[in-house]
């Protein structure tokens, strides 16, 4: 959906809001035509419901209740073709467990970190790709694994093509967090993006030019070893700044963050973040600045 918004152009490429009954999700285009289209699906929920079990071409099987916005049952098999034709609705029990019905996923583990699954959408039948089918396949099979440090990404294979799933720690998705590590590496474009200016002398004169006030929001990171200047700035936003001397960091790149207030010299916070609602710098605003200072020598 997001792809045919910009491609009719109905919307410009980047970050763009799609309201759903679930409530509104987060999504990124590219401005290339190719590169991946990335949603933020929220964090899935599991049920403490016991018993949970499918029953398809005559086999019963146990599953997952999964809440993604809306009800999956995610069963896992060796082989996805043991579901049958599922032209038949799959019977979810018990049905009190699901009383507006279940999306019913059927997934095969095909590796490390690699699933094959196939979906019966609830009301429609089975589909050639499912997102939060997808995401609930994830989140069942990370319930039977331990919590990792950092954000895992799944591959995730459909009739209809090939999904990654990414599924962060929850500190992992906010711009800090409490760890017993100083600094820790964070997967951009999901909150976030962020603009690198080289050299740090040259991105302090622009903060100055911004009039950034400091500790007032504004996340600004300083890496004293590559003397770098790292603004944070809304996602999918990153590549409006296009002046010299820069580098985008948005969905695929990894950004080394401080917990807390501390950091180290690869990663110091110059400007903190707000607890709860950060401030971001606005990309065109930076880029504007950034020729200011480069046609005035102020670096």
């Amino acid at each position: 959906m997001g792809r045919a918004l910009v491609d009719t152009g109905l919307h410009r490429p980047g970050a763009l809001l799609i309201a759903t009954r679930a409530g509104t999700r987060r999504v990124h285009v590219p401005d290339d035509h190719t590169g991946p289209v990335t949603i933020d699906m929220r964090r899935p929920r599991l049920s403490s419901t016991r018993g949970i079990q499918v029953t398809a071409a005559g086999r019963t099987w146990p599953a997952v209740h999964v809440d993604m916005g809306n009800p999956h049952a995610v069963v896992f098999l060796e082989d996805t073709a043991l579901a049958g034709d599922l032209r038949t609705v799959p019977t979810v029990t018990p049905a009190a467990a699901y009383p507006h019905g279940a999306t019913v996923e059927f997934v095969t583990t095909c590796g490390p970190h690699h699933l094959q699954l196939r979906v019966h959408e609830r009301g429609v039948g089975e589909t050639r790709a499912c997102g939060t089918g997808a995401c609930a396949a994830v989140a069942a099979t990370r319930a039977h694994q331990p919590a990792l440090p950092v954000a895992i990404r799944y591959t995730a294979d459909l009739p209809g093509g090939r999904l990654h799933v990414v599924e962060p720690e929850e500190a992992a998705r906010s711009l800090w967090g409490s760890s017993p590590y100083v600094t820790r590496l964070v997967d951009c474009g999901l909150e976030w993006d962020a603009i690198v200016i080289a050299p740090l002398k040259r991105g302090l004169a622009v903060l100055t030019r911004l009039s950034l006030p400091i500790n007032c929001g504004y996340p600004v990171l300083a890496d004293y070893i590559r003397q770098e200047l790292i603004v944070h700035v809304p996602a999918g936003t990153a590549r409006r700044c296009t002046a010299q001397g820069t580098r985008s960091l948005t969905t695929g790149s990894w950004l080394l963050m401080p917990t807390g207030q501390r950091g180290s010299l690869s990663a110091t916070w110059l400007s903190t973040p707000h607890p709860t609602r950060p401030r971001f710098v606005d990309p065109g605003e930076l880029s504007d600045a950034l020729r200011q200072v480069d046609q005035t020598g102020a670096a």
